[in-house]
């Protein structure tokens, strides 16, 4: 008999997403859920530029309180290189039913991270636990890098990803 697997990700466009993050997010998010009965759920992906920038005025421009430190073409969301996730409550019960505040399972989740090329927001100066990116460092890039490849790419996600996988390939550095 297969064993169930959950759709860890049906809160988000997973199209916008680069493939291979998203492969090694779901393999993180099986891990977790198979050997420690944890269900996360991704409940952002991909953001726009103009939506990075709409969150980044939050609580500085806009009214709400501050979400984000990253200004547009700053967020690993605008290049499909970071998710947010969840812990679901109660899996057994239809819709997500959101842990916030449990520091010691989204420890958890950053510690198993590393071991699928992925860094945790549960470490970052501006603690955000529920921030998973593509560990894009070990391969010698940086954020302006993303940035302008991103740009040489015409914004186009695909060509982007493209290039990514070109420098990927060459052992990056």
């Amino acid at each position: 008999m297969d064993k169930f697997i959950p759709n860890f990700f049906y809160r988000i466009y997973t199209t916008k997403i680069y493939p291979k993050f998203l492969s090694s997010v779901k393999q993180l998010l099986t891990t977790i859920y198979e050997k420690e009965n944890l269900l996360f759920i991704a409940i952002s992906g991909y953001r726009s530029i103009e939506e990075q920038q709409e969150l980044y005025n939050q609580g500085r421009i806009t009214d709400g309180k501050i979400v984000t430190n990253a200004k547009p073409y700053e967020s690993f969301h605008n290049y499909g290189l970071a998710v947010d996730v969840c812990l679901d409550a109660n899996p057994d019960k239809k819709g997500l039913q959101p842990i916030w505040n449990n520091p010691i399972v989204y420890k958890l989740l950053a510690d198993k991270a590393s071991e699928f090329g992925i860094k945790s927001g549960f470490y970052f100066k501006f603690f955000d636990p529920y921030h998973l990116e593509l560990d894009i460092f070990k391969f010698g890039l940086n954020i302006k890098q993303l940035k302008e490849l991103l740009i040489n790419s015409n914004n186009s996600l695909v060509d982007f990803w493209t290039k990514l996988d070109e420098y990927f390939n060459k052992g990056g550095k």
